[in-house]
């Protein structure tokens, strides 16, 4: 994979998403420019392409790549710049909702600017396959890992490709 992948990749991963254009049907998220909707419980707010309780405790929908691709194309690569940066990441492949899904889990000290400065943040991603292109639905939390974790498990379960 070309470095200037990677690198945008990466600073996907450990960014927050922006966008517009977004729409919230109750608590369904759903873009258009999104070939895919997932639901997330109460208390998460729709922001753009992010759904979250603040900045740093959030689900981030982004395009990674203008391609498809396959995670056996990117996810050593990924975790090989994570490494070379000091930040130890866990790759794998899983299977949600029909598809591949490269999963890339890292957790960002907190003395590094990505991490928002209050500590920690950690975050898993997946990537996957969808109309032409990789989506990446990142799951991210600094101090309330039970609300994310039950808010990614729903978005993964009830993801729907249109």
């Amino acid at each position: 994979m070309p470095a200037c992948v990677t690198g945008w990749l990466l600073l996907a991963v450990v960014l927050a998403g922006c966008g517009g254009g977004a729409t919230h049907d109750g608590r369904t998220f759903s873009a258009p420019r999104v070939p895919f909707t997932f639901r997330y419980p109460d208390g998460f707010r729709p922001h753009g392409l992010t759904v979250s309780l603040d900045p740093r405790n959030a689900l981030v929908v982004r395009r990674a790549s203008a391609r498809e691709l396959d995670p056996d194309q990117y996810l050593e690569a990924l975790r090989t710049s994570f490494d070379r940066r000091g930040l130890r990441a866990e790759a794998r492949r899983e299977r949600r909702a029909g598809r591949e899904m490269g999963v890339l889990a890292v957790v960002v000290p907190a003395a590094n600017p990505a991490s928002g400065g209050r500590g920690p943040l950690h975050t898993t991603s997946r990537f996957f396959a969808a109309a032409g292109a990789t989506w990446q639905l990142e799951c991210r939390y600094g101090d309330r890992r039970a609300e994310v974790a039950r808010a990614c498990l729903e978005a993964l379960s009830s993801l729907r490709f249109r």
